[in-house]
């Protein structure tokens, strides 16, 4: 058996001869924060900061949880859905990097189950808060509670992410025009500000009104807004620096988007052990709404007339 140390904590590590299986000790949540934090620590896979999980450098990855495919954690909310997700509600994640014949064309690369802990035979409680910083103004926070009996479990799971990003792109090019053969310089600038601010809150509840049926339901709802600026601008100068002409385009706005989902799932165990039956349904909404603004602004110079005599 082997051991990952991360941070103080200790991943047991087994190894079989189709997966890599790493259990989650039960305090998790202190050091390890969200599910995100605890993939990112398990070598040979990574999730970067829009949330798109890779696995030895592959994002063609295919992620269960329970065995079953884990559609909230693809797609443009992921990086959301892994913060939400608490790593103390994690028992282990087992990593395929040769996944078996039904999953080979959905995950390329491999498979990643994350497998939830089960409830335990006596009731329990427990909570927990958490928060990080990092650079650029990002922050998180988020805190989570949990009741499990014999016979019925709830979780309750809300927090609050703000994200920044920025990029810029420059290019300059000089060539003679074509009209004139005068030597210009044509300058282009773009800037791209987003900071985003990412509201979440779970729920989910799970019934055993015997030995071989449960009832399952959950409903999540997350949010994604803030503002959002662009900044564009092009020149063409001559050699002398003078200016010809110049447009300054801006645009800043915001375009908040709410996702909600909500699923209910019936279990029934058959007769054989290890085969159930099971009947899910699932409802998911999007609302997004956009407002704005854009100015512009021009500026030039009249190019001068040639004459003759």
């Amino acid at each position: 058996m082997e051991t990952v140390v991360v941070q103080g904590q200790k991943l047991n590590v087994e190894t079989r001869i189709d997966r890599k299986i790493y259990t989650v000790p039960p305090d998790a949540q202190t050091t390890l924060g969200a599910l995100s934090d605890l993939l990112n620590v398990i070598p040979s896979v990574d999730v970067d900061p829009g949330g798109a999980v890779s696995l030895r450098g592959d994002t063609n990855v295919l992620i269960l949880i329970d065995g079953k495919p884990a559609t909230q954690l693809q797609g443009s909310k992921a990086g959301d859905n892994l913060q939400s997700i608490p790593a103390s509600d994690i028992e282990r994640i087992e990593i395929l990097t040769t996944p078996p014949a039904q999953f080979k064309a959905a995950g390329a690369a491999g498979v990643i189950n994350i497998i939830t802990r089960k409830r335990r035979a006596k009731e329990s409680a427990s909570a927990s808060l958490t928060g990080s910083l990092g650079a650029g103004g990002r922050w998180l926070v988020g805190g989570n509670g949990s009741y499990g009996g014999k016979q019925f479990t709830a979780s309750l799971n809300a927090g609050f992410r703000e994200d920044y990003r920025s990029r810029t792109i420059d290019s300059r090019v000089i060539g003679a025009d074509p009209t004139t053969g005068q030597v210009l310089e044509s300058q282009d600038d773009a800037s791209q500000l987003i900071r985003r601010n990412i509201p979440s809150v779970g729920v989910s509840g799970e019934y055993d009104p015997n030995n071989r049926q449960s009832i399952a339901v959950s409903a999540t709802w997350l949010s994604r807004g803030g503002l959002r600026a662009y900044t564009q601008g092009d020149a063409i100068t001559l050699e002398s620096g003078a200016v010809m002409s110049a447009t300054r385009r801006l645009t800043s706005g915001h375009d908040p988007e709410d996702d909600y989902d909500t699923t209910l799932r019936f279990t029934q165990k058959l007769g054989r052990p290890g085969r159930c039956w099971t009947s899910r349904c699932t409802a998911r909404s999007r609302t997004s709404t956009s407002t704005m603004t854009t100015s512009t602004i021009h500026s030039c110079r009249r190019r001068p007339r040639f004459t003759t005599t």
